[in-house]
């Protein structure tokens, strides 16, 4: 299978670079055996099969040796993850309905691509789709080509791309640091649950009844709202630029890290409730200025609703106070950097210019998620507003999702501080 694959592969290219070179389009006859080894969408074609069916068997080869274990349903990774995960991080996990709905949930150290290999492909893919040429990119990036376009106009982003433009936009969010978890659905079940009020459990003596104990589960409302973000730039600069498809990647991961904490941390400043905003949020109000003792008090909040605290987020510069605490009273006496208190020891300390200045965050983060809704939609124009007398093109990079509070039991907000 090995040959087989390595065949398609040179066959597939030696098309593409003959047509490069005689600057034309495949022929009639070339352009079905693309779609033959490639597929019409990137995926369906032989290569992707036989590809497939060679990844199976090494898994399964793996599993059998002891080097990857089963989890939940679905094969473990041994690939080291982004930044903060360790070289056994989990795969993705899943969550499903009885009607046989499913979505795709990843936890703090987990990825949705299974393997690393090419971390700017997305910006690779958006340069080829730009100019027309894929050549330069190599064939990961021209396997993508054939990516047909949406109805609704640009470009569906190819699922094996979107993983590794996911995984970097992760590990850029300060949310994601702190525990927030990541829901991919594709739209069909979107229904999530949440808990409104916990049962208790009794203890009875025998022959007497357990008393009628009912769990109150709630339903997120929809709140939907497209996230996204433009980019735009010389025609030259997209042809030319060795560095595009890591610039593009890594611009449009950042733009996309920054507006999801801003969305789910403080919401769009109408409708939409961020995590501060969420009804019955347990809050410590009038804190004044920010101290060690206001941190703690939050926390035992959240540790009396039977929540871990796992993580805060607090304005930089309310963390530049906690961080700027002395010990001793003056000069005279011998003084250290005052640390955190015992009860905040294992707590992840965060600072994000999303965060009001006046507010911040602290709990068990798991216990939200930002739910995304369909597939991004990439649009590309060169004749949208400036771009065509500019010789400019522009990007746009657009998804729909919401945010969800699990259980806001879990977080207690700091309200009122003072700089």
């Amino acid at each position: 299978m090995n040959e087989s694959i390595e065949q398609m592969i040179a066959e597939a290219e030696g098309i593409l670079d003959r047509c490069a070179d005689e600057k034309r389009n495949p022929t009639p006859a070339e352009q079905k055996r693309l779609d033959q080894i490639v597929g019409e969408d990137g995926r369906g074609g032989a290569l992707a099969v036989a590809q497939k069916q060679k990844t199976q068997r090494e898994i399964l080869s793996r599993l059998s040796s002891g080097d990857l274990r089963a989890s939940d349903g679905t094969y473990g990774r041994s690939e080291a993850d982004f930044s903060g995960a360790s070289a056994s991080s989990p795969p993705a996990g899943r969550w499903r309905t009885p009607r046989g709905g499913s979505a795709e949930v990843l936890d703090l150290g987990t990825k949705l691509a299974p393997k690393s290999t090419n971390q700017h492909l997305f910006g690779e893919f958006v340069a080829a789709k730009v100019t027309g040429q894929s050549k330069g990119f190599g064939r990961d990036v021209q396997n993508f080509m054939g990516v047909s376009s949406n109805p609704s106009g640009g470009y569906t982003v190819p699922r094996d791309l979107l993983s590794e433009f996911v995984d970097l936009a992760r590990s850029k969010s300060r949310l994601n640091e702190a525990g927030l978890r990541t829901i991919l659905t594709d739209g069909a079940y979107v229904d999530i649950a949440t808990v409104a009020e916990d049962p208790e459990f009794k203890v009875k003596s025998e022959n007497d009844s357990f008393d009628d104990e009912e769990i109150t589960l709630g339903q997120i409302a929809s709140e939907v709202r497209t996230i996204g973000c433009v980019v735009t730039g010389s025609r030259e600069l997209f042809e030319d630029s060795l560095n595009i498809g890591e610039l593009i990647t890594s611009v449009m991961a950042r733009a996309l890290a920054q507006q999801v904490d801003r969305f789910c941390i403080r919401g769009d400043g109408a409708s939409f409730r961020g995590i501060l905003g969420w009804a019955g949020l347990p809050e410590e109000t009038g804190v004044g200025a920010l101290d060690w003792e206001a941190v703690s008090k939050a926390a035992i909040k959240v540790m009396t609703a039977n929540h871990d605290v796992g993580a805060a987020i607090m304005h930089p510069n309310g963390f530049g106070v906690l961080q700027s605490f002395l010990t001793g009273t003056d000069a005279s006496t011998v003084q250290a950097w005052l640390p955190a208190p015992p009860l905040l020891s294992g707590v992840n300390l965060l600072d994000s210019s999303n965060m009001p200045i006046d507010q911040a965050l602290i709990g068990d983060f798991s216990k939200a998620a930002l739910v995304l809704r369909q597939e991004p939609l990439l649009e590309i124009t060169n004749v949208a507003g400036d771009t065509f007398k500019r010789h400019q093109v522009a990007v746009k990079l657009t998804w729909r999702g919401q945010l969800v509070v699990l259980d806001g039991s879990a977080f207690c907000a700091l309200r009122g501080i003072t700089q």
